[in-house]
């Protein structure tokens, strides 16, 4: 094992220096006389197999897991949060070996090199790369023309920039992603735009890791340059941490992003105790799921108020999305909106709130019925913890394996006095929002 403290001692990295060698052995029976053990070496196998891949993913050098000192401990047991991530730029793309690049580029007679692409450049020697595109270069041949964007992925959310050209992209988009413990693995992965935007290669990848830390600080760490490490500490929520970060397996590209924890959500005890950064601001993303310890008797109250960069599935690329909210066995559900990526719904619903533990979560999927069958637009859960009555939160829900897709939700807790329904109250096991989407307009053949 290898240890590296890093942040001045207030973490330590720890891994393996080289694949260790293990050894599991599996056997049924007693081990007696009677019932001798009877071994199992296939099982066996393919154990060691798949320990032995894990901790190579995860904590074999250069990978490395950490172990937080703080110097003091709150108690807070975090269950999930929200992390602000803007893909700031890349750097030094010139040098990166490309597969789809030699297919795209031709190369004249004179020796110059041209790209297919909307780029265009003239020179003696190799393409010039500006940031839009358009450049000129002579003599130098390590130039090449690049039409590349990031793919952020955080556990089943993901998220792409905008193609960007150039060997230095500047693309400054910003994500909310969400994380459903209290440490996540944020992977970046720069792909390259072919031409005619059918296809893309990807070119390299990285990795940034984060932890919650027992003193309400977050620890990122991710591999540097020639095996390093690179490390930051946000003290608190809403704390803007920059990080350089190399692609692995490259010479010199890298890619700068800014990250800030927006919030971290507790469970337990610590369930009314939420981010500093948030607290002047109602409008927040929600995203997780945790226990639900709120008193019995009280009505949660949710509008499905719009959604926006929802995903068309028709062969004009609409959708007619609705929205279904399931508590429990009790699904309630919206008004579908007519070939609209960016519907508004704005309507009410009223479940009565369970303390047993349970959490608010949101689904989307979408309906041709052109194809007879429904499509997924994506999932997301969202936490439900500390919920306050009075309080209420208006939240942007990032839609989970699929690529674009948020809904709004207003989500406030009532009083029994304050609910509309009043019949005897019961209990309902769980909350669920899936959203659909109903196309009404055939495709017909002409």
């Amino acid at each position: 094992l290898r240890f590296m403290p890093i942040l001045d001692g207030q973490a330590i990295l720890y891994s393996f220096e080289s694949t260790p060698e293990v050894r599991i052995s599996v056997a049924f029976g007693s081990g007696s006389q009677t019932i001798p053990a009877t071994e199992l070496p296939g099982v066996s196998t393919w154990l060691e197999k798949s320990f032995t891949e894990t901790l190579v993913r995860t904590m074999v050098e250069p990978r490395r897991k950490c172990f937080s000192l703080p110097a003091v401990n709150l108690k807070k047991s975090a269950v999930g949060g929200i992390i602000s991530v803007t893909v700031v730029s890349a750097n030094n793309l010139v040098n990166l070996n490309t597969k789809g690049f030699m297919a795209d580029r031709r190369v004249n007679s004179h020796g110059s090199s041209y790209s297919n692409g909307s780029g265009s450049s003239s020179g003696g020697g190799s393409v010039g790369i500006s940031g839009n595109g358009n450049g000129s270069g002579g003599g130098s041949g390590s130039g090449i023309n690049l039409n590349t964007f990031v793919e952020v992925e955080l556990g089943d959310l993901t998220r792409r920039t905008t193609p960007c050209w150039g060997s230095t992209p500047i693309w400054g988009e910003n994500f909310n992603m969400v994380l459903h413990e209290n440490i996540g693995t944020l992977k970046l992965h720069l792909f390259e735009q072919c031409s005619g935007n059918v296809k893309y290669d990807r070119l390299a990848s990285c990795e940034i890791k984060m932890k919650y830390v027992d003193d309400d600080s977050t620890t990122f760490w991710a591999i540097g340059r020639e095996s390093s490490v690179s490390a930051a500490r946000a003290e608190h929520c809403g704390k803007e941490v920059t990080m350089v970060v190399p692609f692995e397996g490259t010479d010199s590209a890298e890619i700068t992003v800014k990250l800030v924890i927006r919030e971290w959500q507790f469970a337990g005890d610590s369930r009314n105790i939420h981010s500093r950064s948030t607290a002047s601001s109602q409008q927040s993303t929600l995203g997780t799921w945790s226990s639900l310890q709120s008193p019995t008797g009280r009505k949660l109250k949710i509008t499905v108020l719009e959604g926006r960069n929802l995903t068309g599935k028709d062969r004009s690329g609409k959708s007619d999305p609705y929205i279904k909210l399931q508590y429990g066995k009790i699904i309630r559900r919206t008004k579908s909106i007519p070939r609209d990526l960016n519907p508004i719904w704005g309507q009410e619903f009223e479940f009565n709130e369970t303390g047993d533990g349970e959490y608010l979560g949101t689904k989307i999927k979408c309906y041709d019925e052109e194809f007879l069958g429904d499509e997924s637009m994506g999932s997301a859960r969202v936490n439900l913890d500390g919920l306050e009555v009075g309080v209420v939160k208006d939240v942007w829900v990032p839609l989970e394996k699929i690529p674009t897709g948020e809904v709004r939700l207003k989500i406030e807790v009532q009083k029994p006095d304050q609910a509309t329904d009043g019949r005897q109250l019961r209990q309902s096991p769980s909350l669920f929002v899936v959203i659909f989407a109903i196309d009404m307009h055939l495709n017909r053949a002409t």
